[in-house]
């Protein structure tokens, strides 16, 4: 038998105290939901305050651009590029690389040929 001819062949008052409990159920979640959102509005409101209009973001975004394009070309324009450059010396001992300038050399790994697997396994 479905549910609803369950409660269809109870007695009418019964039916009438079943639909007054879950009408006052389903009102007390929804009163619950509505005054815990209090905090949450003022908050959306207070961050609405903070947020940049689509043309401010935008003017933004080519103002970070066009700072990074001058930066690289000061950099670029001071830099020196001759056809004969001078011959780099050779090394007599193994160096470590380490940061100079504005390169950042600690996402470079290195793997020795000593510390492979393969070589592990001879």
């Amino acid at each position: 038998m479905s549910f609803l001819k369950k409660i269809q062949e109870k007695p009418v008052a019964s039916r009438k105290r079943m639909a007054i409990v879950l009408t006052l159920a389903s009102y007390a979640v929804v009163m619950f939901v509505w005054v815990s959102s209090w905090d949450a509005r003022a908050e959306i409101e207070g961050n609405r305050d903070k947020a940049l209009s689509p043309i401010a973001g935008i003017s933004e975004v080519f103002h970070g651009f066009t700072s990074r394009v001058s930066r690289v070309s000061g950099e670029l324009s001071g830099a020196t590029l001759s056809a004969n450059p001078e011959p780099a010396p050779a090394p007599t001992e193994a160096q470590t690389a380490s940061a100079t300038g504005g390169f950042d050399f600690s996402g470079i790994v290195v793997i020795e040929q000593s510390t492979s697997t393969e070589a592990m396994l001879k």
